[in-house]
């Protein structure tokens, strides 16, 4: 019969719920990024995913940064559209593998069990947001890269918080399955002792 080490139990546990706040602040920065309108910065324009402020117009300046208006599907390039759909995804996927953790997590202190199929969900989900999250920020980077003329409103431009936070969201979602991760093995060893 195995004998339960409580104080390593509790320890364990600990691991787990640190990769709950872990991934609950991969879930906001994915969201706030989603939602505002900071990935590309112009001294006339700031752009996000969904929405614009400012004008495009180089002359223009009777457009405040205060402006906004939503961006058209069908004026947005290809590109956009694919970066805005990986982005929800993204941000969905994270909201999968942060109700599992803590599903993991109640389970584990309430009954010190592991239940595997639910890790498993929350890893692969986080890795799956992982992987778009890349693959978003590396065609909104190149699109940036490539379409933006070097005259005109964007003769100056800079990647802006909310791409920032978007990769930031990335990072924090590798560490969080991580840390789940390093949980499972250990919690594994320990209950089977």
């Amino acid at each position: 019969m195995a004998t339960f080490k409580p104080y390593v139990i509790a320890q364990r546990t600990k691991v787990v719920s640190v990769s709950v706040v872990i991934l609950a602040i991969a879930c906001i920065c994915q969201i706030v990024a989603i939602a505002t309108p900071g990935w590309l910065t112009t001294p006339n324009v700031i752009v996000g995913l969904f929405i614009y402020c400012g004008s495009f117009s180089a002359q223009s300046s009777t457009k405040s940064l205060h402006d906004c208006a939503s961006i058209p599907v069908r004026e947005s390039s290809d590109s956009l559209q694919a970066v805005r759909v990986m982005s929800v995804l993204t941000a969905a996927m994270l909201v999968v593998a942060f109700v599992t953790c803590c599903l993991h997590t109640w389970h584990v202190v309430r009954t010190e069990n592991i239940k595997h199929h639910v890790v498993v969900v929350c890893v692969v989900f986080s890795l799956l947001a992982v992987v778009t999250t890349l693959v978003a920020s590396i065609v909104f980077g190149v699109e940036c890269k490539r379409k933006m003329p070097s005259d005109g409103a964007f003769k100056s431009y800079e990647l802006y918080y909310s791409f920032a936070l978007y990769v930031a969201g990335g990072i924090f979602t590798i560490l969080g399955a991580g840390l789940v991760v390093a949980s499972i093995k250990s919690l594994t060893r320990v209950l089977l002792v």
